[in-house]
This record gives C-alpha cells, sequence and structure tokens, in this order.
C-alpha cells in the first residue's frame, strides 16, 4: 500500500488536487480520498462501471466492472482480468476471502470462484437475485438474495454444499450484510423505494449458529436494533478495530458515507451515489488520527456516463485548519513543521523542540498574549489541550476539530472546538454557538476586517463558503479543499480577510 498512502499523503499536505472528472466524493474534515481506478460504464444499456470493490492482505484491489469482468490490480500495476462472463450481466458482489475471489451477478443467480493468482473460474451454486455476500470466520459464505421478489431472505453456503440455505427471513427488499470480529450478523435493512432513513440490525453469532444447526431461519423477531435513522444503507464494512470497529455505510440515494455508532452516525463524506464500500490494511479509520488502514468507495455517475470511480480514503492526520504562527516577532509568520508521529516541532532559523505525541493534533497560538504563538497540542481523545510551559486544560471530546483564535478581539488566542456531528462552535469562557453541519470545514477568521474573529465554514459538498451572518460561493470542484489563507471567489483569486459577508451577524 505505500503508492496509496504517500498519494494520499500528498493530499493531505497540500490539502488540494486537480479536479476530477465526474464522479466526485469529497471526504469531511479529518479525511483524504484519492480516486484510483474508473471504470467505464454504458448508459445506453444502464450498465455501471464497477459494481464491486474488494481488496486482499497486501492491498492489491478486485473489482467487477462494466458488467462483465472481474478485474485484479496490485498497487502501481495496471488492472489484469481474471474472468470474462462473454456477455453482459448485472453484477452483485465481489469477495476476496483467503486466495480465491468470489463473485455474484443477479442476472441469472450464479456465484462463482477464480484463484486470486488467475486460473479457470468454477461455478460454485445459482442463487437467484443474489445481492451481497461476506464470509464469516467459519469460512461461510452468507449471501443477501430476493428470489422472485418474495421478500429479502439471508442465505448461508461453505465449501462441498451444493446449495445456499436459508439462514433468515428479513423480508423487504434487498440489503447489505457484514460481520464484526465476533461473527455478529449486521443487516442493512430497505423498507421502501424510494429509500428513505433505515434502520441497521444484528444477529448475534449464537443466534446465527442456531439457525445453521436447526435448519429453523431467524425472523425480524429475532434480531436487535443496532443503529436506527441512517441513511438508505446499501453496502456495509467494518474497519480494522478489532473488537472496537467501526462501521461504516454507503446510502447511494442520498449520496453519503457515514460512520455509524448507536449514538447515530456521522459523516464521512458525499460523493455521487456511492455504492460499495471496503476496507484495506489495520486499525481504526478515525479523523485526524494517523491509521493503518483505509476505506475503499466506489461513486457512480449514474447521471450522465455510468463511470464508476473507486476512492481510497484515508485519516489526514495533519491538521491543515490552521494558519502560520507567529512563532519568534508579532505580525510576522514563521515556517514550521510538527511531526506527530514523534512530537517535534521544527521553527525555520528558531527552535527545534519534542511536545506532544503521535495522534496530537498542533494548534499554536498566543495563549498568554504575549504577541507570539507557543507551541500547543490538542489531543482529541482526551480534549486535552496542552501548551508548553503554559499548563495543561481539558476542553472538547474526541470527533471534536480544534479552532483557536482570537474571538473577543482582546489578543490572546480562546481555546475553542467545532463539533460535526452537532454544527456546535465551543468558545472555552465565551460562548456556545449551533453553526453549519457535518461533513463542514471549520475555518473562523477575520472575514470583514473588523478585528473580530467569526465561525466560517466550508461545505465541499455544494462548493460553498458560509461566514456567520451571511454566505460566499466559490469557484471550482465540490472535491477541491480550502486553503487556509486565499480563495477563489468568482474566478478571483483573494485573501480571506478581504471577503465581505452577506450579513452583519458575526
Amino acid at each position: 500500500m505505500k503508492l496509496i498512502s504517500s498519494a494520499i499523503a500528498m493530499v493531505c499536505i497540500f490539502l488540494s488536487r486537480s479536479t476530477p472528472a465526474a464522479p466526485e466524493f469529497s471526504p469531511g474534515p479529518g479525511y483524504a480520498a484519492v480516486p484510483f481506478f474508473t471504470g467505464a460504464g454504458d448508459p445506453a444499456n444502464y450498465n455501471a462501471g464497477l459494481q464491486g470493490l474488494d481488496f486482499s492482505a497486501d492491498g492489491t484491489a478486485y473489482f467487477f466492472a462494466g458488467n462483465r469482468y472481474i478485474l485484479k490490480q496490485a498497487p502501481g500495476m495496471p488492472a489484469e482480468e481474471l474472468y470474462d462472463y462473454g456477455a453482459t450481466v448485472w453484477g452483485s458482489f465481489v469477495r476476496v476471502w483467503g486466495e480465491t475471489v468470489y463473485f455474484g451477478e443477479s442476472t441469472n443467480g450464479t456465484v462463482k470462484s477464480v484463484p486470486a493468482a488467475g486460473g479457470p473460474a468454477a461455478e460454485l451454486f445459482t442463487l437467484e437475485g443474489n445481492y451481497d455476500g461476506r464470509f464469516n470466520s467459519q469460512s461461510r459464505l452468507f449471501l443477501s438474495a430476493n428470489p422472485g421478489w418474495i421478500g429479502n431472505r439471508i442465505y448461508a453456503w461453505w465449501e462441498g454444499q451444493p446449495a445456499a440455505a436459508v439462514t433468515a427471513e428479513v423480508g423487504d427488499y434487498s440489503g447489505p450484510l457484514v460481520f464484526d470480529a465476533e461473527d455478529n450478523l449486521y443487516y442493512g435493512r430497505s423498507t421502501s423505494y424510494p429509500p428513505g432513513p433505515e434502520e441497521i440490525v444484528y444477529y448475534t453469532a449464537a443466534q446465527v449458529a442456531a439457525a445453521l444447526d436447526t435448519g429453523i431461519p431467524l425472523t425480524f423477531a429475532d434480531w436487535t436494533v443496532y443503529a436506527a435513522g441512517v441513511d438508505a444503507p446499501g453496502h456495509l464494512v467494518f474497519d480494522g478495530g478489532g473488537a472496537f470497529a467501526n462501521l461504516f455505510s454507503a446510502a447511494s440515494g442520498p449520496g453519503t458515507v457515514s460512520r455509524v455508532a448507536p449514538a447515530g452516525p456521522r459523516l464521512l463524506g458525499r460523493g455521487t451515489y456511492p455504492e460499495k464500500l471496503a476496507f484495506f490494511g489495520d486499525g481504526r479509520l478515525e479523523p485526524f488520527s494517523p491509521s493503518a488502514g483505509g476505506l475503499g468507495v466506489v461513486a457512480t455517475d449514474y447521471n450522465d456516463t455510468y463511470n464508476g470511480t473507486a476512492y481510497l480514503v484515508r485519516s489526514c492526520p495533519q491538521n491543515f485548519i490552521l494558519g502560520a504562527g507567529d512563532y519568534a516577532a508579532p505580525g510576522q509568520s514563521g515556517i514550521a513543521v510538527f511531526r506527530p508521529a514523534s512530537g517535534l516541532w521544527a521553527v525555520r532559523g528558531l527552535t527545534r523542540v519534542y511536545f506532544g505525541r503521535g495522534g496530537d493534533l498542533p494548534v499554536p497560538g498566543d495563549y498568554t498574549g504575549a504577541g507570539t504563538a507557543g507551541l500547543a497540542v490538542f489531543r482529541p481523545s482526551t480534549g486535552l489541550w496542552a501548551v508548553a510551559g503554559g499548563g495543561r486544560i481539558y476542553f472538547g471530546r474526541a470527533d471534536d476539530i480544534p479552532v483557536p483564535r482570537d474571538y473577543g478581539g482582546a489578543g490572546p488566542s480562546a481555546r475553542a472546538v467545532f463539533r460535526p456531528s452537532s454544527g456546535l462552535w465551543l468558545v472555552r469562557g465565551m460562548t456556545r454557538v449551533y453553526f453549519g453541519a457535518e461533513g463542514d470545514f471549520p475555518l473562523s477568521g477575520d472575514y470583514d476586517g473588523s478585528g473580530t474573529v467569526a465561525p466560517a465554514v466550508f461545505r465541499p459538498s455544494a462548493g460553498l463558503w458560509v461566514v456567520r451572518g451571511g454566505a460566499v460561493p466559490i469557484s471550482g470542484s465540490r472535491a477541491i479543499s480550502p486553503f487556509p489563507g486565499i480563495m477563489t471567489v468568482r474566478g478571483r483569486k483573494i485573501r480571506r480577510s478581504s471577503v465581505r459577508r452577506a450579513g452583519s451577524g458575526r
């Protein structure tokens, strides 16, 4: 995954990339995304470019492409064809398990396999209307299918079995499924069309084992609701956090990918009909935190070309929200870097200091009123603010984004956070206000030259700057991330301090 990691690191550092061709995927604050594969669609025949995505342990990607081909792409290598149906089918899933790639299509209902290294394919069984497939730790393949439109079911199949057996009668439309590290089976309900807010439910590993042993299928009366009010889940995946893994859900209709928890979903990003998810690497995928893992997201342009693009999404540990600091002389910004892995601060021509640790976010600022910036970090896991030589304060919580600024206009920087899940701004000792929404980038600043900092957000899903009291549209792609000092408004580069707000409120 070295090439993938390098590409995403460049996005984290430079914050922007060239405008991608449609479709698009724009991650929320704390994440970065790069496109790495596009499958050509066929709008005349309603064939999407990509219908499936999965990764092997070494980072090799496998695609169900063009409703016809199973493709393999190792990092840095061109795609290799593993299987050709010889005709158009409606692809449903592709799944890597061990040294074998399993895949299904719902036109004829066949489920097949092919060696991951290449070789002849084998037809395993037929299951009409299959939609999604996942393995549990016992190497049993579970499938979501709706044969004859009689209501969706969950089936199980394992090597040597001639057909898949019904494991659960879940009803309604086809929905996605996934297993956690303890073999509990999660299912995304789909009860209406067009889809609306839905539930993610689960059966325990013991319930699933009992259904397989007795041959008596589980029903809706046996499941437990894990999360309600989730954008209609079309695909589910866990990250590599083991027993503490995050569950991610893709909802094609509203165009969202969310990190789901019982307390409610938190937006990871928005895109053009995001449909398929696949996790690669190890570790939890958390915003702003260095992680060995990442998420593959397939977005499809159903409005025009039917092309499908796979994006790689990873945590972006750099705190690109903050501007430069006046480390030596008031009014003169210094060039500085912070290395989260070692806690090293290096200020050009001034100093090298170790302060902080991996996972900390740099929040330099004038916290004492001395007129120069002091070294400081925010630790999201505990809400700790630590200023070198200036004390430790707990303010905020995990998932908060630090936005320290001179909100009072009196000089010292105030400790402040933006809470994306609710749009809440908290300025310690001063105020709390709701402004913005999940997925917005918080970028407070003095936008009217008054000397007072106002909350502001950049909304990548709409390409919109919103300053409290007014709104400023920017030009360019919705996928472009904001720069802290300069932006483009109506085709003209300007400094943000010269942007006038449309309203009078701060």
